[in-house]
């Protein structure tokens, strides 16, 4: 499906009643439905690959769903991982593509029915398009010890890590389904920085980790810039 996806050769097999299913959803299956088949060490590899640090080397992916459902709500996947050494880790996600929008409540209802229950660390990734504000005003509803677990991303970002990730971690089959993946990502219209025109002498940015421990923008400090009177009001 994968391949058909990329070669457009599956556009009628995403109808529903004349209508197309939305992409959000098929992306998400692109992204986590084929773990499925994996072994847990392979699927783990990739899930380091497009999510980032978080998921250390002494985890194994135990358990991937998709649009799980409870008290009528329904997260696009869950993925559990496990470690002999270390705390679990849980990711709650959540993929919205175009108009489609996040909001307060529903986040509020994910985090309490899929979140507050599992143990060890838990992440709420929301895979998003773009970067709205309307996703920023969905974040500050919820208190802030719950705001540093919730991860924005954008598609491209899932992207680049694999497009950039570090073959030599990978086997045949992890890596030809990152191809894959980032291929279908692209032609989805995610599109990749591919270097500054030769008239400009800047280096391009490398895509950096998705989780990080840096200050969250919630805290950084409001900055007040002081004008200068101007010189006639002077005496």
């Amino acid at each position: 499906m994968l391949q058909a996806t990329i070669k457009d050769k599956a556009r009628n097999f995403f109808l529903k009643n004349g209508q197309r299913v939305p992409r959000e959803d098929i992306l998400t299956d692109c992204l986590f439905g084929g773990l499925r088949y994996l072994p847990p060490e392979k699927a783990t590899i990739f899930l380091r690959w497009a999510l980032g640090e978080v998921i250390s080397s002494q985890h194994v992916v135990s358990e991937i769903k998709l649009w799980p459902k409870e008290e009528c709500r329904e997260p696009d996947a869950k993925v559990v991982l496990q470690s002999r050494n270390i705390e679990p880790i849980t990711i709650i996600v959540e993929a919205k593509w175009g108009a489609n929008r996040l909001t307060a409540a529903q986040l509020d209802d994910q985090w309490r029915i899929f979140g507050v229950p599992a143990s060890g660390s838990v992440f709420h990734l929301l895979l998003l398009e773009h970067r709205k504000r309307i996703a920023y005003l969905a974040l500050e509803g919820a208190p802030l010890e719950i705001r540093r677990q919730r991860i924005l991303v954008t598609w491209a970002d899932i992207a680049a890590r694999l497009v950039h990730r570090n073959l030599a971690l990978g086997t045949t089959e992890t890596n030809n389904l990152a191809s894959d993946i980032a291929a279908v990502l692209q032609h989805s219209g995610q599109k990749l920085f591919k270097g500054w025109s030769k008239k400009e002498q800047v280096a391009p940015l490398e895509p950096g980790p998705l989780f990080h421990s840096a200050q969250p923008w919630w805290q950084l400090p409001e900055r007040v810039v002081k004008a200068s009177t101007p010189m006639f009001f002077q005496k």
